[in-house]
């Protein structure tokens, strides 16, 4: 049972064997051996899953498989050599999603220029289908965000409205201006009524819907 890896069924029998014999040592010899072939089989196997995460390019999971064996055995160092390219991965693989999930974030200028600096970093990597896919849409998502897209505005000409982060624009009834994708708001001030703030969105696919822009409530 023990040759054929079945540890539970090769456990029982040597723990009888003591019972029969307790004096004899080959037994308890035979469970120290059994403990330590055991552990080399768990350790075998979770390797060679985490190998085949690494190979689908599942790098979180592949992490926390190193880390489980490592917890378990801090002398194994092939999980820890291990850990250290899978960790680097997962850490990329989590920014590019972060990124890919709220592409609207790359309007603001920091957070462009790190998506360009990690764009052009993982170009140098040795990556599957996974990294290319991702490699792909971050690109789009990077050109994609710096393309204006027209956005119409509609007033009465007498209220005064400004777009945060772009200017004043005064008083007007019709108003087409190009905005890059990102969140804007936009304010109406007129005297002697209250005043209005709109908080919208623009998409790389947003049509040309008009944002209406009116102090109409009386003070």
């Amino acid at each position: 049972a023990l040759d054929e890896n079945r540890f539970g069924e090769a456990q029982k029998a040597f723990q009888k064997a003591i019972q029969i014999d307790p004096k004899r040592p080959e037994a308890q010899q035979a469970l120290d051996q059994l403990s330590s072939r055991r552990s080399q089989y768990n350790t075998d196997r979770a390797l060679k899953t985490a190998f085949q995460l690494e190979a689908m390019e599942e790098w979180q999971k592949a992490v926390e498989v190193y880390d489980k064996l490592i917890a378990e055995d801090d002398s194994l160092t092939k999980p820890k050599i291990r850990r250290l390219t899978a960790s680097v991965r997962a850490q990329i693989d989590m920014q590019i999603d972060t990124l890919l999930n709220d592409p609207l974030k790359l309007a603001e200028p920091a957070i462009f220029r790190q998506a360009k600096k990690l764009l052009d970093d993982i170009k140098g990597i040795d990556g599957g289908k996974k990294l290319e896919s991702q490699l792909d849409e971050l690109q789009e998502a990077l050109d994609l965000s710096q393309v204006p897209i027209e956005v119409r505005f509609r007033s009465d000409g007498l209220t005064n409205v400004t777009l945060y982060r772009v200017g004043e624009f005064g008083t007007f009834t019709d108003k087409k201006v190009k905005l890059k994708p990102g969140v804007y708001q936009v304010a109406g001030s007129r005297i002697g009524f209250t005043d209005v703030q709109i908080r919208f969105t623009v998409k790389p696919d947003s049509s040309n819907m008009p944002i209406e822009v009116r102090c109409t409530k009386a003070i």
